[in-house]
């Protein structure tokens, strides 16, 4: 089963550790240098023809004047962020004549221009076993740089550059008139039909099937694909809830007036798949800024799905917020009580074309496609409309400002996951990040942005898990540190944000230090369990509150913190939900080695036998590359987390 956040570390990875480890032991019994003498790595950077450093063989071309040629300091390569699905690359340059620096500039200081690396240990005779790699490294794009003189007389030049696929967070939705091809169709308003003129009624048209019916006019249920010149876009479906809902459900005030005159003033839901709202913003929005901006165009840049993007949910969770979110398939979209009360979304639409569930899930779990999860047109305006936002940690590079109008692409979506998020009790956590992928491969889908869900840690069989000994020495580590994140701000709220979530948060090291006393928890969470279904019962069905109160914001609330209950204490959820824990976390040096990277599990010898018997390993959540020019070294600082995973395949070095 696919997972970004769980993945197995390749094999010719493991054979470098190996083969170093070898030469290590070989070296200690016999004094054979191999041992002992660390490799030479080298290290260039290629960015509109402009390649650091040069390949110089003779004085006069090392030379010129008497001053050397340009000098690449050093280069970082990160792999990090929240969940750590970003990429970022960042240079130093050292020029000693104006016509280098010139010549840096011209290539090096224009945002967006495209950045490569390649690196890895020059093929020399005398290289040893463990360290015969070589790597290329596309995709990246230039969103900063600076340069200043010292008084040597000599330029620095910094530059950093990123994923394409996340400078796209920063995207401003709002620009404007939309492409013709959408501004063709008709929208009805007042009983008028109107050409549409911008994003909002662009949806309205689409419920109307390009205004041929008001929304009041369109039966409950109907459903339609939408499509475009370009191919297919997503579903809708609309429901009419006037009888249903007994005036349990309010409109947000700003938009009620607009609602009223589209539906006339009947209580009307239209639901839009999350694939519709991703392929309507990449063929409206996206596309109008790839109109007026070649560079933009040509980067290709756009929000997408792929096989990772996929949950896992406890049969048990429905949508709390049924108004606003609607999960459908296998009976969850089933809101009438045993009274007949309420209504049963999944049965009036028909269409299994709109079921996000399928069953089958590993250890009895429903499977969730994301794609097809509806979202509420009321959840949408409430997107559009809101004011930009602050940039989360991992957005630290971005260059553009938070404050000056418009409406961040990150912004929008995080509203449509919050909501979600709130729907499921916590159980699907969205995030767009760069496919997974890429963060070993780079170039191909660096300019994408996908739709993970940070819940998502299931991986069937067995983890590939190297263990590393700095005790002993394996060849490869430098330094090794393990250390307890007690007082750091995610370590308190996993300790005073309620029994369940201390329970679930602080798992691994409590497993590892009472393996008696987590296995209470673990009964006494089977019994919060069984409370919990009997309470969610009362709410959805006998005699279900939820419907009798026409879907109150009491009851809905109920359900919310059923399916958190559900979510904290489904069976196995080892293997299945969150994986990084606070508790411990461990800081690794290693000689340079590609190849490691978020969601690797690795263990190390400074580990008491406890951990191995607990089934805890450390979860890489960061991973970062130092090449330093001057000496010819190259590093590999790696960060982790401690977590549980119960088939692991140890790889010893």
């Amino acid at each position: 089963m696919p997972t970004p956040f769980r993945k197995n570390i390749d094999q010719s990875v493991i054979k470098l550790l190996q083969e170093r480890s070898a030469a290590w032991k070989k070296g200690k019994s016999s004094s054979h240098w191999d041992a002992s003498v660390r490799n030479p790595a080298y290290i260039t950077i290629s960015c509109a023809g402009v390649t650091l450093p040069r390949n110089e063989k003779t004085f006069g071309e090392v030379y010129d004047k008497f001053k050397p040629g340009p000098l690449l300091k050093n280069v970082t390569l990160t792999q990090g962020g929240t969940y750590g699905l970003t990429q970022e690359l960042s240079a130093e340059i050292q020029c000693h004549t104006m016509s280098d620096f010139l010549t840096v500039e011209e290539a090096y200081g224009k945002i967006h221009n495209e950045v490569t690396i390649q690196f890895g240990y020059s093929n020399k005779s005398y290289a040893k076993k463990g360290y015969d790699y070589h790597k290329q490294l596309k995709g990246y794009m230039i969103v900063s740089y600076e340069f200043n003189t010292t008084s040597e007389g000599y330029w620095i030049y910094k530059i950093k550059a990123m994923a394409a696929g996340d400078a796209l967070r920063d995207f401003d939705l709002q620009v404007g008139a939309l492409p013709k091809e959408f501004t063709k169709l008709q929208v009805k308003i007042d009983g008028e039909n109107h050409n549409v003129t911008d994003f909002l009624e662009l949806l309205d048209s689409h419920a109307q099937g390009n205004g041929q019916k008001a929304l009041d006019e369109v039966d409950s249920g109907t459903s339609r694909f939408i499509t475009s010149q370009t191919g297919g876009i997503g579903s809708l479906v609309l429901y009419d809830i006037t009888t249903v809902n007994n005036g349990g459900f309010r409109l947000l005030a700003g938009l009620k007036g607009a609602f009223e005159r589209a539906t006339g003033g009947h209580d009307l839901l239209v639901f839009y798949t999350l694939e519709y709202i991703v392929n309507i913003i990449n063929k409206t929005l996206i596309a109008k800024g790839k109109e007026i901006n070649k560079t933009f165009a040509a980067s290709g840049a756009e929000i997408i799905f792929d096989e990772d993007s996929i949950s896992y949910l406890d049969p048990n969770i429905v949508s709390a917020r049924p108004f606003q979110v609607l999960i459908m398939g296998n009976g969850t979209g089933n809101y009438r009580n045993n009274k007949g009360r309420g209504i049963d979304f999944e049965k009036k639409a028909g269409n299994p074309n709109l079921h996000a569930v399928s069953p089958g899930g590993p250890d009895g779990t429903h499977k969730i496609d994301l794609k097809k999860i509806l979202i509420s047109q009321e959840v949408i305006m409430t997107a559009f409309n809101m004011e930009k936002g602050e940039k989360g940690k991992y957005e630290e590079t971005s260059v553009k400002a938070t404050k000056d109008g418009g409406l961040r692409l990150d912004d929008f979506f995080r509203q449509i996951f919050s909501t979600i998020d709130k729907a499921t009790g916590g159980a699907i956590a969205l995030r767009l990040s760069i496919p997974s992928e890429t963060l070993l491969n780079g170039g191909g889908r660096m300019n994408k942005l996908v739709i993970y869900d940070e819940n998502n840690g299931y991986y069937e069989g067995s983890l590939n898990c190297v263990v590393f000994d700095p005790i002993n020495g394996d060849g490869t580590t430098r330094s090794c540190s393990v250390s307890s994140d007690a007082g750091s701000q995610t370590y308190q709220g996993a300790m005073y944000a309620g029994t369940q979530t201390s329970n679930d948060s602080c798992e691994p090291v409590h497993k590892v230090s009472d393996s008696e006393e987590y296995e209470e928890v673990k009964t006494k969470n089977q019994t919060k369990r069984e409370e919990t279904i009997e309470k969610w019962k009362k709410i959805m069905r006998d005699p279900g509150k939820l419907q009798k109160s026409g879907f109150s914001e009491s009851n809905q609330k109920g359900l919310e913190e059923c399916n958190t209950a559900f979510h904290k204490t489904i069976p196995k959820k080892e293997a299945l939900n969150i994986l990084a824990y606070p508790g411990l976390k461990l800081s690794l040096e290693l000689d340079g080695i590609y190849g490691f990277r978020i969601g690797h599990a690795i263990r190390t010898m400074t580990m008491s036998p406890r951990f191995f018997e607990a089934d805890a390993y450390f979860h890489i959540t960061e991973v970062t590359h130092n090449f330093d020019g001057e000496s010819s070294d190259w590093s590999t600082q790696i960060e982790a987390q401690i977590a549980l995973h119960n088939n692991l395949t140890n790889y010893w070095l």
